[in-house]
């Protein structure tokens, strides 16, 4: 059984999986695009996975995603909200991709891999995982 960490959306996409505390593969979307800093959601490494790993439904345990969707999208919004003349092309560009943005994580999700609504996760990017031995 595996463990599948998503990163997407704000920075460099990438997908990490993970089998018994050891990462098994590891992908940027910009290796597989040749889009250099490619945001997007990870589809070409989850199909890379899917296809090397077989992963499906079935075989993973949980996908968790780096951050809280509407609340990472909220700090942002409110951050350009702040100063709207100085953050304008910010704001516009947040406000005009709010489509493709991490609130729809799990919608973008299942597009790739159908996976059950009980095993997606979503955690803050800053947390600090100690393995207990």
């Amino acid at each position: 059984m595996y463990i599948l960490g998503v990163s997407a959306y704000y920075h460099e996409s990438s997908i990490a999986l993970i089998k018994k505390d050891k990462i098994v593969c590891f992908i940027k979307e910009e290796w597989l695009t040749r889009i250099k800093g490619d945001n997007s959601f990870p589809r070409n490494a989850i199909l890379f996975l899917k296809k090397k790993y077989n992963i499906s439904n079935s075989n993973l345990d949980l996908v968790c995603y780096y951050e809280k969707p509407f609340t990472s999208w909220w700090k942002l919004f409110k951050y350009s909200i702040n100063k709207p003349i100085a953050n304008k092309d910010f704001l516009i560009n947040h406000v005009k991709n709010f489509t493709n943005s991490s609130i729809f994580f799990k919608r973008d999700l299942n597009k790739e891999i159908k996976i059950s609504s009980n095993k997606v996760v979503f955690s803050s990017h800053h947390l600090i995982y100690k393995s207990v031995n």
